[in-house]
């Protein structure tokens, strides 16, 4: 469905997007040991690129994970 919301990646973020708004959304960067890189609890207005900074983050595989109450939705990437 379109309110899922999707993932993009650049080289410097990882961008949220929905086309509703998201409220109380818990956004989790870990990499695959489980160690946390970035945790925040936040809104995502509707059909905003909202960014989370990973230019700073050790190569590697991570997760990202995002959380608004029971629905979730858990992506993968790669930074060089």
């Amino acid at each position: 469905n379109n309110s899922s919301p999707r993932l993009f990646q650049d080289d410097s973020s990882v961008y949220v997007y929905s086309e509703k708004e998201l409220d109380n959304l818990t956004i989790g960067i870990t990499d695959m040991m489980g160690n946390v890189y970035h945790y925040e609890v936040t809104t995502v207005p509707a059909c905003t690129y909202y960014a989370v900074p990973i230019a700073s983050l050790p190569a590697g595989t991570y997760y990202l994970s995002i959380y608004q109450g029971s629905n979730y939705v858990i992506g993968m990437f790669t930074v060089n």
